[in-house]
């Protein structure tokens, strides 16, 4: 990935609304994201718009894994811009 595509996808996340409780739209941005790159991956809904993803690549050791989060706190306050 060149940095115009990596300043693509951080912005691309943002713009989501992923407040809590609504996760999934960002597990399939990232879903659709991955398979162009030929990386397979689940999505693994536990409630309405709640949603993790799950993904692997190669096999082996050692194995690292990555956690990390798919909503944000609410967007409140005095805002001059959208925060999306």
């Amino acid at each position: 990935m060149n940095k115009n595509e990596k300043i693509k996808l951080l912005a691309d996340l943002v713009a989501i609304r992923s407040m809590n409780d609504n996760e999934e739209a960002v597990a399939e941005y990232l879903a659709a994201f991955l398979d162009k790159y030929g990386i397979e991956s689940e999505i693994v809904q536990y409630a309405p718009h709640r949603a993790n993803l799950v993904a692997e690549i190669g096999n082996g050791y050692p194995v690292l894994a990555f956690s990390g989060h798919e909503d944000v706190v609410d967007a409140v306050g005095d805002w001059n811009t959208d925060p999306f």
